[in-house]
């Protein structure tokens, strides 16, 4: 099947990432050289991997076990991959840790594309963001203020680096596991809000872009809707007294 088969069913800016994924492993084939990705996100992988075909080996690495955005390596077989993933710690000056979404913007508004960005994870006493080994430098020079705070920026060795994923957790009960039921209680929203924001194509269901308000929402689902951020699901489907469906909502901090 040629690449333009393969790229059907994709659009915008997705299809040119999963075409540039494709032309690098396609290189790794024909030259014999390792090619690493540009960070993707789990949909990415998922896209990229049934579509990238050839005499190589397949790896992935985000800086960290368990890591969500991740590089891809193509490699010769018999050859380690070495994927060009740095690690910086951000430390405000005041003491402050932000919000996931305070970094990232801080950093993109330096003019830094997301594709160079893997994981940006929230400590105690600091933020620590995966990055492509070709941008550290830069973030390190010219990220200095996050927020309200004044930051500094720490090069750190990816294998130093023990991340535990945060979340905050609370309990909630819906009148059944419809999406547009779970995703309501979730974001604090009535049903139709979360309907018009599943109509419009800003929410995703395990990383993919939910269709349908009534999709069943099963227990470990990820769902995450833009600019309300992303949560998982977890259900035992026990019931209260008055029938609803109990869940629990761990969301991403």
């Amino acid at each position: 099947m040629n690449k333009t088969n393969l790229l059907s069913g994709l659009d915008g800016d997705e299809k040119i990432l999963i075409s540039h994924v494709m032309d690098l492993a396609k290189r790794c084939d024909k030259a014999g050289a390792a090619q690493y990705s540009p960070f993707l996100n789990p949909r990415e992988v998922k896209l990229a991997l049934p579509r990238c075909k050839g005499n190589f080996s397949v790896d992935s690495f985000g800086g960290y076990d368990g890591a969500e955005r991740k590089m891809l390596s193509f490699c010769p077989y018999g050859e380690e991959p070495c994927h060009p993933v740095c690690a910086l710690k951000i430390v405000s000056g005041d003491g402050a840790v932000h919000s996931h979404r305070d970094y990232l913007g801080a950093i993109l508004s330096l003019g830094i594309k997301r594709e160079k960005l893997g994981d940006i994870v929230t400590c105690d006493d600091c933020a620590v963001v995966f990055c492509d080994e070709g941008i550290s430098d830069f973030i390190s020079m010219n990220l200095n203020k996050v927020a309200s705070s004044s930051v500094t920026c720490l090069p750190c060795e990816v294998s130093e680096i023990t991340v535990e994923r945060k979340f905050s957790v609370r309990t909630s009960s819906v009148a059944s596991l419809r999406l547009d039921a779970v995703l309501a209680s979730a974001i604090g929203k009535s049903r139709e809000t979360a309907s018009e924001l599943i109509g419009r194509g800003l929410v995703q269901v395990n990383y993919d872009i939910a269709k349908s308000v009534s999709a069943r929402i099963e227990s470990g689902d990820v769902i995450s809707a833009r600019g309300f951020g992303k949560m998982i699901i977890e259900t035992d489907c026990s019931t209260t007294k008055k029938g609803r469906v109990k869940i629990n909502i761990k969301q991403f901090v």
